[in-house]
């Protein structure tokens, strides 16, 4: 049953797919800058899916007491996803935190490279605790075709190459259908993380239900 699942991941990007063709070629029905602008739709869109992937972590983490490290470093990762895609940072610091840049430049306040340099190793540490504790299993589900490991695979490789998109092709062409395809990857990577975080709880779930009451 949870490989018939996988139709979910073909479902999702033949939905996106759809959606930028009805974008781009219907604009009299649907206006491109409602949907695109820094404040349209699609941005609201995925701020909602990542805020539901950070709820369902939450539900996790309130609910498996011996999985509670696990599941909050978990949260912390999809804290820093959802802010960084809503541009949290634009209002806080004077340069991206990421960039090595931040904390060498001498016009960025002192409070500034504390504070973003505490979230980045925070984030780093999260991360590094995540992938140690869970590569050999999570290659096992790949290895197996399962769904959730699968829609997590193509969350982050949508999500890479979006970010890849919009720094070269979609900056050196400043057309709306192209800044439309970085919008639709990053809406389709949120819809994956959905799907993985959903796909994972109902595994969770059946795996419960199906056990056997030992006497």
């Amino acid at each position: 049953m949870m490989r018939n699942l996988n139709s979910i991941n073909i479902v999702i990007i033949a939905f996106a797919i759809n959606l930028y063709l009805i974008i781009v070629f219907c604009p009299a029905q649907f206006d491109p800058g409602i949907f695109l602008m820094d404040t349209g739709t699609m941005s609201v869109l995925n701020m909602i899916l990542i805020l539901t992937v950070w709820i369902l972590c939450l539900l996790h983490f309130i609910n498996n007491p011996g999985q509670r490290l696990h599941w909050f470093c978990l949260l912390y990762i999809v804290q820093i996803y959802l802010l960084r895609e809503a541009d949290f940072h634009q209002d806080i610091f004077e340069e991206h935190v990421t960039k090595p840049s931040f904390y060498i430049m001498a016009q960025i306040p002192l409070w500034q490279k504390i504070i973003g340099g505490s979230v980045m190793l925070g984030f780093i540490a999260a991360s590094a605790y995540i992938f140690l504790s869970n590569a050999r299993r999570f290659l096992l589900a790949l290895v197996t075709r399962e769904p959730s490991a699968i829609s997590l695979v193509l969350w982050f490789v949508i999500l890479f190459l979006s970010q890849v998109y919009d720094k070269t092709i979609a900056y050196e062409n400043p057309n709306w259908k192209l800044s439309a395809i970085e919008e639709m990857m990053e809406v389709t990577a949120a819809l994956y993380a959905v799907s993985a975080i959903s796909l994972f709880s109902f595994k969770q779930w059946s795996n419960r239900n199906n056990k056997i009451p030992t006497v």
